[in-house]
């Protein structure tokens, strides 16, 4: 009998996160067992109402939505109030309807905890925004690693970041609670930089989201051409990356990436390097290996994941 593969999603909406909202929400072969937020692109608060807005215009309206951290396990000036990608709400450039549905009373920290723990199969934990629930939830309860399949994150980076030259936004925004992930013993990917520039939205992506004439398709057409443009402007580059969405189109088919195994830590001071992931490509440190890196990774397989929800959504 085919099982389906239990997912938690903790994300900080976002236009990348309704991305992975969408397709984690959807796709056929994931159980995804509710959504925590963070704050990150936007505040913790403003982060949870664009996923109950989103799940509400999306109809996901049967997965339990939790707010967690407001900042990270040390730093509290590392949240951002307003995005030059994302804009002041987080998620600017389509309004979306008012919520149907309520975040749950219980904080998304403890219910990560019982979630993990009351599961009957181990599950798989796909962090798209700072690490900071994630953290918290280890710290309280380390016991819930033993019913933790794997840590599918988006973030991190080999070689430049993208928040410092130095360091990608998600790990840069609670190096410490990045440190308490990746030295858990959790088995561990790390959806970098590197393999999320190969999914990106060209123009010509966009034009293909104005043929789906249900509210989701629209929805998504107007955000994306809203991030694109911000994009282009900000990084100077030809696309819009769809960071986050690429670690759930992971979990769904590892055998769209390369992965190396290696040493993973994280630089938690330092004047220039804060949250720096620090990837020992070539064991210069010897240390036992702590995580899968993606090195590649088919971004058209990813765009395609998209176009398949869409295409059928409904």
């Amino acid at each position: 009998m085919f099982k389906k593969k239990p997912i938690l999603l903790d994300c900080d909406p976002g236009h990348d996160d309704v991305l992975a909202i969408l397709l984690a929400a959807n796709h056929p072969e994931l159980d995804l067992l509710g959504i925590t937020t963070v704050g990150g692109n936007a505040t913790v608060d403003k982060t949870t109402k664009n996923a109950l807005e989103f799940c509400t215009l999306a109809d996901i309206v049967n997965i339990p939505i939790a707010a967690g951290m407001s900042r990270g396990l040390v730093r509290s000036d590392r949240v951002n109030t307003e995005s030059e990608i994302h804009g002041k709400s987080g998620l600017d450039g389509y309004r979306l309807p008012k919520p149907k549905i309520n975040k749950i009373k219980k904080h998304g920290v403890n219910f990560i905890i019982d979630t993990i723990q009351n599961s009957l199969c181990p599950v798989t934990i796909i962090p798209t925004g700072p690490l900071s629930n994630i953290a918290m939830a280890l710290l309280l309860e380390p016991k819930i690693k033993e019913n933790i399949k794997e840590i599918i994150l988006m973030g991190g980076a080999i070689n430049l970041g993208n928040r410092t030259p130095a360091a990608e936004f998600n790990i840069w925004a609670d190096p410490e609670g990045a440190k308490v992930i990746f030295q858990s013993g959790i088995p561990i990917v790390m959806v970098g930089l590197e393999a999320t520039h190969k999914a990106e939205l060209r123009e010509q992506d966009l034009a293909k989201f104005g043929k789906y004439q249900h509210p989701v398709g629209k929805a998504i057409k107007k955000l994306m051409e809203f991030a694109l443009v911000r994009y282009q402007k900000t990084y100077r580059t030809k696309g819009l990356p769809i960071h986050d969405v690429c670690a759930v189109a992971v979990a769904i088919n590892k055998q769209i990436v390369s992965l190396e195994k290696m040493y993973v830590d994280i630089e938690i001071g330092g004047e220039f390097c804060s949250g720096r992931t620090v990837c020992d490509v070539n064991n210069r440190y010897g240390k036992e290996k702590n995580a899968e890196v993606v090195m590649d990774l088919d971004g058209e397989k990813v765009i395609e994941m998209i176009y398949n929800v869409l295409e059928n959504y409904g």
